[in-house]
């Protein structure tokens, strides 16, 4: 059979002073997973535009661009007065038309690209807010925490967003 204390000395409990002391304020893990959050959109946007980059480096106006790169520079003036200068302007302005008059679906799809976290990112994320952290508060945060305080964030920003 265990006893328990019923002193004012327990072991812990919700009392003044109980438990261990926190190592950061409510503000500072508010801003450690914002930091997290940033970084991990940051590093999306950026997947989700060099696909985009990909994707309209497949269309035709990239190779009309890439044709007229090709000419030395030295042979540009000369090239640019040409007959196929004028046919390769005409190229490319049909391209741009060419990509205006898609259907907007499609046209949507191809300058589109949906902003989801990189696959296999969480854990980089929080190492590197982890050591941001730990040169800006100048104290020791564990992964768990910065992970605490990611999620903790993430409720807090979507409650305001309701």
């Amino acid at each position: 059979m265990t006893s328990r204390r019923t002193n004012g000395s327990g072991w812990g409990g919700r009392r003044e002073g109980a438990g261990r002391p926190a190592n950061l304020d409510y503000f500072e893990a508010l801003a450690i997973g914002a930091k997290a959050d940033r970084l991990a959109e940051r590093w999306a946007t950026r997947r989700a535009h060099r696909n985009i980059r990909q994707r309209l480096k497949a269309t035709e106006y990239f190779e009309l661009v890439a044709d007229a790169n090709a000419v030395p520079i030295k042979e540009r003036q000369e090239w640019l007065h040409s007959y196929a200068a004028e046919y390769h302007s005409d190229d490319i302005d049909g391209a741009i038309a060419y990509l205006g008059e898609l259907e907007s679906r499609t046209a949507s799809r191809l300058l589109s690209e949906p902003v989801t976290q990189v696959y296999g990112s969480r854990r980089r994320v929080i190492r590197v807010v982890m050591r941001w952290a730990a040169w800006r508060y100048k104290t020791d945060v564990t992964e768990s925490r910065v992970d605490r305080c990611w999620k903790h964030y993430r409720k807090v920003f979507r409650r305001e967003l309701d």
